[in-house]
């Protein structure tokens, strides 16, 4: 039986076009070289955003006694920090602050952040 909740007189040409799909398009080495890429960029953004976090903790979330880069990356998260009162809150504005960005946006962010480009 195909993987479809309801059966129709075209769910076997479906489960076709499904099988299709997943093995010359999704596995394709294009896709997936996207997919790993995109793996590395948000890893790698909440790996540079996430010292502001441990560094937020440090000061009891009293952004404004933070130094340096951790200032810096702040003020590029933006202002929802400024609500954070605790690790797991900070973490949850970082995460919504990633997963806001476009594709686009996301790797140029990271390419500047790494030095790759500017």
């Amino acid at each position: 039986m195909p993987a479809y909740k309801y059966y129709t007189k075209y769910s076997d040409q479906l489960e076709n076009a499904s099988n299709v799909a997943r093995h010359k398009i999704f596995q394709s080495d294009t896709i997936t070289k996207r997919e790993l890429g995109g793996a590395t960029v948000i890893g790698g953004l909440l790996d540079i955003f996430g010292e502001v976090v441990m560094d937020l903790s440090n000061v009891n979330f009293e952004i404004r006694k933070l130094k340096g880069k951790s200032e810096r990356l702040a003020r590029l998260i933006g202002n929802s920090l400024q609500r954070a009162n605790s690790t797991y809150d900070a973490l949850l504005y970082l995460t919504d602050f990633v997963s806001g960005m476009t594709d686009r946006f996301s790797v140029d962010t990271y390419r500047t952040l790494k030095g790759i480009s500017t």
